[in-house]
């Protein structure tokens, strides 16, 4: 039934659709090559990541965290350090916050993969209304995240004891970012100016999900992946691959006690306002602390946020200096997601509904078909022609040769007939002088 309205939508709407969408003007991206730098920040701190690809792995070289000054781009100040300390990388991978992307998710069941991007559009442009500013759109499925290296030998359950539903290849919905054209040529503006080669916008919070999902969570595992920034608290909720919803909300505790309180009430509030039909105890809680200070609260005591949460803490501590930090799994997954090739939303190469045909392209093509043809059966109709004006030449000359030969029997015969009758009009004298 939804189906059939996507695509009775599709069919009255679907050439505006692609006019908005597919504007004149839209930017060429070529991916140069090179080290990229990963970058995001908060309200504290730029945090930053250089990282290459060697052969079919992604190493990362150089991090780092500055200090975030207000009167100045984030930007800028990254390039600058940047020059200051001769790393050379110019392929910028941003990762934006909550607040400065949008995201909404809606149903797609039964729509095909040929008609996903136009219908992704067209729930954009209800959401957001008639406007003739440009929209860029990307979309993932839940599923995104799955390995890629699972084989088809791998055992897939048929029915999933907590009543969710099975993780697969097809999906009921979507997860859209979007923003408006305007605001991706001033990020595009902002880093040319920092010296930037900008090739990627992706949401920071899907950053770290694909290297948790392949190393942190079992394949039908439920989990919720906690990632605190300076003042802001982002929530992926993962089963296996899926991601079944993504949450973000602003710090609002004043010390460690209660942002344990919060960072506990949202997650239990998103599960009741869901179907999964599971306790919030199934899931497990994997913590990232990014900020070595939380608004509010200053140095937050990560393990003991960590036992209040009977959570798992995924990298080092921020505040520690010691091992990997923990900011570096969020920029490290998508840099190394957009090196290989498979990073799921990046609005500077966005998945376009297909062009829709052009009826003079169409028409051309019946034309240079035809012409073709006409060419084809000229050719073949001149060789028939000649062939056959050979072969009435030849005839012609036999037939020549046949009337020599009968002129010339005819005229023995006619030679023939004068002797006959000469000897018979002779007079035997012989037998009358007898």
């Amino acid at each position: 039934m939804l189906a059939g309205l996507w695509r009775e939508k599709l069919a009255m709407r679907i050439p505006a659709a692609l006019e908005r969408y597919l504007p004149a003007r839209k930017p060429v991206l070529r991916f140069g090559r090179g080290p990229v730098v990963a970058v995001t920040w908060d309200q504290s701190a730029i945090y930053f990541l250089v990282a290459e690809k060697r052969g079919e792995a992604v190493r990362a070289s150089r991090r780092g965290k500055l200090v975030r000054r207000e009167e100045q781009d984030p930007l800028l100040t990254l390039g600058e350090h940047l020059r200051a300390e001769a790393i050379d990388a110019k392929r910028l991978v941003l990762l934006l916050a909550r607040a400065e992307l949008e995201m909404t998710t809606f149903p797609v069941a039964g729509v095909g993969n040929a008609e996903l991007p136009a219908v992704v559009n067209l729930e954009l442009e209800d959401k957001v209304g008639e406007s003739d500013r440009e929209l860029v759109v990307d979309y993932m499925l839940p599923t995104a995240y799955a390995m890629r290296e699972a084989s088809a030998k791998d055992s897939v359950p048929t029915a999933d004891p907590l009543g969710l539903p099975l993780a697969t290849d097809t999906a009921e919905r979507v997860i859209a970012y979007w923003m408006f054209g305007e605001t991706r040529d001033a990020w595009m503006t902002r880093a040319m100016a920092a010296g930037f080669q900008l090739e990627v916008i992706t949401p920071r919070q899907l950053g770290p999900l694909g290297l948790i999902i392949r190393r942190e969570v079992e394949r039908d595992g439920l989990a919720v992946v906690v990632v605190l920034y300076h003042s802001e608290i982002e929530f992926s909720f993962l089963r296996g691959v899926e991601i079944l919803a993504l949450r973000a909300i602003r710090i609002s505790a004043s010390d460690s006690d209660s942002l344990a309180e919060q960072t506990l009430s949202e997650i239990r509030r998103t599960a009741s306002m869901t179907d999964w039909g599971v306790p919030i105890e199934s899931f497990e809680v994997l913590l990232v602390t990014c900020a070595a200070e939380l608004a509010g609260i200053g140095a937050a005591d990560v393990e003991l946020l960590a036992d209040f949460l009977n959570a798992r803490v995924i990298g080092g501590s921020p505040a520690s200096g010691e091992g990997a930090q923990p900011v570096e799994s969020v920029l490290l997954g998508a840099a190394a997601d957009h090196l290989l090739e498979r990073l799921p939303i990046n609005l500077l190469a966005a998945k376009r509904p297909p062009v829709p045909p052009n009826p003079a392209r169409r028409w051309a093509a019946i034309g240079v078909v035809a012409a073709l043809a006409i060419g084809v059966g000229g050719w073949t109709l001149r060789t028939d022609v000649a062939k056959l004006s050979d072969e009435l030449a030849d005839v012609r000359g036999e037939l020549q040769r046949t009337e020599q030969v009968a002129a010339k029997f005819q005229e023995r015969a006619d030679e023939t007939r004068v002797v006959r009758r000469w000897l018979e009009d002779q007079t035997d004298w012989l037998s009358q002088l007898k």
